[in-house]
């Protein structure tokens, strides 16, 4: 019996070490910010951030209204990502008549597969990262 108390022992300090141990790797981090087009709050679309290091998966939200906000159990690892901010259309009632739809203004492609933008999350954590978009001339 004393083997077996021992040996239960032994095995919950090596469960307790390992899971101590195992939680080192990096934290993600939550990021927000405001997304505007030509100086107006972006209505409505998707924002992804795709990691530059390899390894890593792209991950995004909705930015609606101008803001969005990805929470810290999606969010981001320290290291820089490229961002591309593309169209989200809503789904639209077929039956609702089109003077009652919103009226949406297209993103840029800019700002899709070859976008500029890019930011960067430390080890301290993400923060704000705000977008101002502009139409082509």
């Amino acid at each position: 019996m004393i083997r077996t108390t021992s040996h239960r022992r032994t095995l919950a300090l090596a469960i307790a070490l390992a899971c101590c141990f195992g939680c080192g790797g990096p934290t993600k981090h939550g990021v927000q910010g405001i997304v505007t087009l030509d100086g107006q709050p972006l209505s409505e679309a998707r924002i992804l951030f795709v990691p530059t290091a390899e390894g890593q998966k792209k991950t995004g939200c909705l930015v609606k209204d101008g803001t969005y906000r990805l929470l810290a159990d999606v969010g981001l690892l320290p290291g820089r990502y490229q961002v591309q901010i593309v169209d989200d259309p809503p789904d639209v009632d077929p039956d609702l008549p089109t003077a009652e739809r919103k009226p949406r203004r297209p993103l840029p492609e800019l700002y899709a597969a070859a976008t500029p933008l890019q930011v960067e999350v430390d080890e301290q954590g993400g923060g704000d990262f705000d977008f101002e978009l502009n139409s082509p001339p």
